[in-house]
């Protein structure tokens, strides 16, 4: 799925369309844990967090704005 797709489907959650977070919550949970390994590998002696606490928080974040506010 590319760009234009996830952006279609934020559109359709802006409009109040529940059940487009049935396809693009997976996507943005799935690509948020790639980039938090990807990122923990490079700062593993940084942070004292993993991958799935980093992308949960991250998600959970995501979750409690309103689709159209994202960018």
């Amino acid at each position: 799925m590319g760009m234009d797709d996830i952006t279609l489907l934020l559109d359709s959650l802006a409009a109040g369309k529940p059940e487009a977070g049935d396809q693009f919550y997976p996507l943005v949970y799935d690509e948020l844990r790639r980039l938090a390994r990807s990122h923990l590998r490079r700062q593993a002696t940084l942070t004292h967090l993993d991958a799935p606490a980093l992308v949960h928080e991250a998600y959970l974040r995501l979750l409690g704005q309103q689709p159209g506010s994202w960018q």
